[in-house]
């Protein structure tokens, strides 16, 4: 065979093997994203006061209930939810809390909202750091909630 046609066999030969080893997609395939981790739940524990035992975030955050809220509904929108945020999330029973009790509920703006004991939880903005209750009582509408899921109305608890 003359060296011109040895050389075109090589080429073709390395072609078809750089061709294979390229890619294993089928033609018209798209990437496949890669896998988004799931969020971390939202962990709703309990802190123990004075006063009584009172639900918690898993920083230690303060949770609050409306009590205009009906069972399972939020009514807490607009400018008071930047003053009240919702605690969103996957909710996850923390010590001293029934996991039964959590659950999750649509916001009207789509969202969801984690609620205990059918009752939607909040934060409250002025509350700065783990311990603050700064929004027990405001209004007579917004207080703290214990681990039945009612509205602790006593004095805020200190500590």
């Amino acid at each position: 065979m003359p060296m011109r046609g040895i050389a075109v066999l090589a080429t073709g030969a390395c072609m078809i093997t750089i061709a294979a080893c390229g890619t294993s997609e089928q033609p018209g395939s798209q990437p496949q994203p890669a896998a988004t981790p799931a969020p971390a739940p939202t962990v709703v524990g309990t802190r123990t006061a004075p006063t009584g035992d009172y639900l918690v975030d898993a920083s230690g955050r303060t949770l609050y209930l409306f009590t205009k809220d009906e069972p399972n509904t939020s009514r807490c929108v607009g400018p008071c939810a930047a003053n009240w945020p919702p605690l969103s999330g996957t909710p996850q029973a923390g010590p001293g809390v029934d996991l039964a009790k959590l659950g999750t509920v649509n916001r009207p703006d789509g969202s969801r909202q984690i609620t205990f004991a059918g009752k939607p939880l909040y934060y409250f903005a002025e509350d700065m750091a783990a311990g603050d209750v700064k929004g027990q009582d405001k209004m007579h509408a917004w207080y703290l909630v214990s681990p039945n899921g009612e509205a602790i109305k006593t004095a805020a608890p200190t500590g």
